[in-house]
């Protein structure tokens, strides 16, 4: 018996996986935040500054890749970590 999954499951797995990552990274994050003692002005800054490039250079770039791979599948059932 072979075990597969749609294109919508996919892509529902995909975005599942990605959000406990990012949920894991941001827990991290906020835990070095409220133990180091600089000004918060400069945190905010410089945190939007590693979003920004994580964002525009890792994330996006998965995303569009990930997205990109699903969509050329045919419809048939897939392996369930086939974005990777």
């Amino acid at each position: 018996m072979k075990y597969g999954v749609n294109k919508n499951i996919l892509f529902f797995i995909a975005g599942t996986l990605w959000m406990v990552a990012g949920f894991n990274i941001m827990r991290i994050g906020i835990s070095t935040w409220t133990v180091d003692s600089t000004s918060w002005i400069f945190k905010f800054f410089e945190s939007c500054i590693v979003f920004l490039f994580f964002f525009s250079f890792i994330f996006d770039r998965l995303y569009k890749k990930y997205s990109i791979r699903i969509n050329n599948k045919n419809d048939g059932l897939h392996c369930p970590f086939f974005f990777f």
